[in-house]
């Protein structure tokens, strides 16, 4: 499954980019984070707890940043498993000045496998979508609070 879109924060690159590089905001704004802890530079342990239709579940993996560009660019790759299935995604986030802020624009590829799977292309898209929107929208609040 594809994703990609863009998201307008009405902040400065730098305080983006600090937030998007935080630990503890990302814990924040991950809908359904339970934990999220360093266990290396730009590394993770993680516990997402998510639900696709009926089938619920907590999720616990890994979650790591790659090709890392100061203010500009990285890659996020997320790899989880938990009773109904696994994920494995990676997602590029690239941020571009705006006259009145900053663009987040991402794009990415999720895998789903197990019983989570079987729902459907249609309905995992869209939670995907939601969730991603979630995420960018609790960032952009985050972003309010701390400015």
């Amino acid at each position: 499954m594809k994703l990609e879109g863009q998201h307008h924060f009405m902040a400065a690159r730098a305080d983006v980019w600090e937030m998007l590089n935080d630990p503890d905001m990302l814990a924040r704004a991950i809908p359904g984070c339970k934990r999220l802890v360093p266990v290396g530079e730009d590394q993770y342990e993680m516990a997402i707890e998510l639900g696709v239709a009926a089938i619920k579940g907590t999720y616990h993996g890994q979650t790591e940043i790659l090709d890392k560009r100061t203010l500009d660019s990285y890659t996020l790759h997320i790899a989880a498993e938990g009773p109904t299935g696994t994920v494995d995604a990676t997602a590029h986030i690239r941020l571009e000045d705006t006259g009145d802020g900053t663009l987040a624009v991402y794009s990415g590829e999720a895998q789903i496998g197990g019983l989570v799977a079987g729902v459907g292309q249609r309905i995992l898209s869209g939670v995907a979508k939601m969730v991603v929107g979630q995420f960018f929208k609790t960032m952009g609040q985050l972003l309010k609070e701390a400015v």
